[in-house]
């Protein structure tokens, strides 16, 4: 493996459209994809009520993993984020993370945000932030051979 450069992880993380988010279950690690937005270095998902809203108001220790892989070369990039999630109680940044995902969002093949002048309500009711404690990331070194790569095996 080799490290990521500051750039290439800002790229990643402006670029990747899921983060795979990983909560604490009774003690055991339970992780989702979610669509996500970053604002002021803070990560913001939308989440419904649920297992995953629960893990946060009682442990707000979280992970989020970002990644994207290249299946024609078995190459991968990885930045994990490790942080601090609270549910958001103040409805300007819920209304600045909605904005922030419609526009995200809005290219995307087959969603309603990629026809002009449609708007639909989120419906997940809940935003949450992830404040980053530490933030790395990685990518296929050259040592690996093709056989050794994902995807590859």
């Amino acid at each position: 493996m080799e490290s990521l450069n500051a750039g290439e992880i800002a790229e990643l993380i402006e670029d990747a459209p899921i983060a795979h988010v990983g909560v604490l279950h009774e003690g055991r690690p339970y992780v989702t994809p979610m669509s996500y937005v970053v604002i002021d270095e803070v990560f913001y998902f939308r989440t419904a009520a649920g297992r995953r809203l629960d893990c946060i108001k009682k442990e707000a220790a979280a992970c989020l993993e970002i990644c994207r892989y290249d299946a024609s070369s078995g190459h991968w990039s990885s930045v994990v984020v490790t942080g601090e999630a609270t549910v958001v109680t103040d409805p300007n940044v819920d209304a600045r993370v909605s904005q922030a995902i419609l526009h995200k969002y809005r290219g995307l093949m087959g969603s309603p945000l990629g026809h002009p002048g449609v708007v639909p309500p989120l419906m997940q009711p809940f935003v949450v932030a992830v404040r980053p404690i530490e933030v790395t990331g990685f990518r296929s070194g050259s040592g690996l051979s093709p056989g050794l790569r994902p995807g590859r095996l």
